[in-house]
């Protein structure tokens, strides 16, 4: 769960938090050139999994949650509306170990989050959809 302002839209990604490996395989939540936020994993080489694309508001507070749990469909809320889509693949975010708050969880300054974060925090167990949106209103 994040709560953030994003200020302009960037070029590229602009990560709010994420979590990650040292291989650069991660799920985050990503703004894009377009005011719109994502739940993305990534799996190298060079597989990207964007779900659950949602607009959002600049200069304005947004709420953000997802959740994963193996084999089973991403939930993802922002600001109280629910968005799934896709599942990762298999042993998918085992061995992540890495947080990476406002860039990319690989430890490089990639993908910087152009905007404020409020607050964080992280679950260690999948919750439901009901949860999350919840969280999120």
């Amino acid at each position: 769960f994040a709560t953030g302002i994003s200020q302009v839209n960037g070029n590229g990604s602009q990560i709010l938090v994420g979590l990650g490996g040292s291989a650069g395989d991660s799920m985050v939540f990503r703004q894009t050139g377009v005011p719109n936020i994502f739940f993305m994993g990534r799996e190298l080489p060079g597989t990207n999994f964007d779900g659950g694309s949602t607009s959002i508001s600049l200069n304005t507070l947004n709420k953000i949650s997802g959740s994963y749990s193996e084999g089973q469909v991403r939930g993802f809320s922002v600001n109280g509306s629910i968005s799934s889509a896709g599942t990762f693949g298999s042993g998918y975010g085992s061995s992540y170990s890495t947080l990476g708050i406002g860039q990319y969880p690989d430890g490089s300054p990639n993908g910087l989050w152009n905007g404020t974060i409020q607050k964080f925090k992280y679950y260690p167990s999948a919750i439901s959809n009901t949860q999350l949106q919840l969280m999120t209103q």
